[in-house]
């Protein structure tokens, strides 16, 4: 299965860390973020990955290589200037097109299940599938309003106050089909949430969204990163510590746990 991962953006909310590493490189349990994402993505069986490439794109591949150390095959689609989420996708076509693939923010941290969403999408008639989660304040994301058939019929990215219809959360997570080509034009600074996916439902094509499960956050800021951080720390499985200890005259005081 192929996946692209976007890391074309400069990271501003998060500097001054990305002045010195693009943002899917930041590290997390002394890694870059994005080693996580496409560990992951092997395990769910996405092995063929695109990455398109911007704001210190060099470093980005220096650090994975061609990707075998992870079980994977990596080619990098550099773009000489910002075309946006969907015109970077359109800019790396030669090496997505002939089946389904899964697009990603290279900034994303997450454990969900994208094989199941993968097998939703094949199993229905959409062009595109987006990954949604149920949250409390969706302001910073795009919001969807799905029916009970998940067929989207509303969709606005970053809602103010008094323009948010739905608690659904569009993770920038989606499953597309090669006939989504068609729909962006080349060579020109084009979004999925604000440009692709007004278009379409203007033109009543379909879109259906689906439930993930699981923990998933894009590292967008220094509140975000921590907590992903956290997530991480959380995951991590018990250490078992063995050998031999001498000491004298020592003490300690108050609780302990190794």
């Amino acid at each position: 299965m192929k996946a692209c991962i976007m890391c074309g953006g400069a990271g501003t909310r998060l500097r001054p860390l990305t002045f010195k590493h693009p943002k899917p490189s930041i590290p997390i349990l002394n890694k870059p973020s994005v080693r996580h994402l496409i560990e992951h993505l092997s395990r769910e069986g996405f092995n063929e990955i695109v990455m398109t490439l911007g704001y210190m794109g060099e470093r980005i591949e220096e650090q994975l290589g061609d990707g075998h150390m992870f079980g994977v095959h990596i080619d990098y689609v550099y773009e000489k200037e910002k075309l946006g989420t969907a015109g970077g996708i359109k800019n790396a076509e030669k090496y997505l097109k002939g089946e389904p693939f899964i697009v990603l923010g290279g900034d994303h941290v997450l454990n969900l299940d994208l094989r199941e969403m993968y097998r939703f999408h094949e199993a229905n008639d959409a062009p595109v599938t987006i990954g949604l989660l149920s949250i409390d304040d969706p302001r910073e994301f795009g919001i969807a309003d799905m029916d009970i058939n998940n067929r989207i019929h509303r969709f606005l990215e970053k809602p103010k106050s008094g323009q948010i219809f739905s608690n659904l959360a569009s993770t920038g997570i989606y499953i597309c089909s090669p006939s989504i080509f068609e729909w962006i034009p080349e060579d020109k600074k084009y979004d999925f949430a604000k440009d692709l996916f007004p278009f379409m439902l203007a033109a009543d094509k379909k879109i259906n969204g689906v439930l993930v499960r699981g923990k998933w956050t894009d590292v967008g800021s220094s509140a975000a990163y921590r907590q992903a951080q956290r997530w991480m720390l959380d995951s991590l499985p018990g250490t078992t510590i063995e050998g031999n200890f001498t000491t004298r005259n020592a003490r300690i005081k108050g609780p302990l746990s190794i």
